[in-house]
């Protein structure tokens, strides 16, 4: 819908950079946390596939897997697997076959995600 009523915008392009913006100090586990669940909420309004969505759709899957395998709180692993489910559910299958070891790498992650959640979200690490 926004990028329907803001036609001048370029959605691609404000979530790249988002996205991309390397977060240190104390509230950088929470402004990543931020960046990904813009990302995620966005995801649907990336829906037109050419080269400048699937390259970011790659960049935000591995940001995601990042922030999966490296962050201490569990806020922000969750908030990392629920950009991983909606950016996934893009990309094709040829490419999620080429990238399997990267998926596989996060499988430990995801257990122990899920060993210390509540039922309020134990979807997303399933």
């Amino acid at each position: 819908m926004f990028c329907i009523r803001n036609p001048q915008t370029n959605l691609a392009q404000l979530v790249e950079k988002v996205v991309s913006v390397n977060f240190s100090g104390k509230m950088g586990a929470y402004l990543k946390g931020r960046s990904l669940w813009c990302a995620s909420t966005c995801s649907e309004s990336l829906i037109i596939p050419n080269e400048h969505t699937t390259k970011l759709n790659k960049q935000i899957v591995d940001f995601s897997i990042d922030s999966l395998k490296n962050e201490q709180a569990r806020s922000l692993k969750l908030v990392a697997t629920r950009t991983l489910v909606r950016f996934t559910r893009k990309i094709k299958q040829e490419d999620l076959e080429q990238n399997a070891e990267k998926f596989g790498s996060i499988l430990d992650d995801l257990l122990k995600l899920l060993e210390g959640t509540n039922k309020e979200v134990i979807y997303l690490p399933i």
